[in-house]
């Protein structure tokens, strides 16, 4: 989850090809997953959200409440 609201594609996709969990949870809120956060970044937000859909990230109610305030981001992840 740090690495998809802090980091670049690159880096998560880097983790997801050794093994990082696309559907990992924060401790203590089940649904925060890396998606949510990545819906939540200011800049980069529909390319990762992209890399983890294309990785097998589900969309979620949540992840569609948190994407909302970024257009572009939302519609992609609505069409999905």
């Amino acid at each position: 989850s740090y690495a998809a609201l802090h980091s670049s594609v690159e880096i998560v996709q880097l983790l997801l090809e050794h093994g990082a969990a696309v559907e990992a949870i924060c401790p203590g809120d089940e649904t925060e997953t890396p998606l949510v956060c990545a819906a939540r970044r200011p800049q980069g937000s529909l390319e990762m959200c992209s890399c983890l859909v294309a990785n097998g990230a589900r969309i979620s109610r949540k992840v569609l409440e948190t994407a909302v305030w970024n257009l572009k981001t939302f519609e992609y992840l609505v069409d999905q």
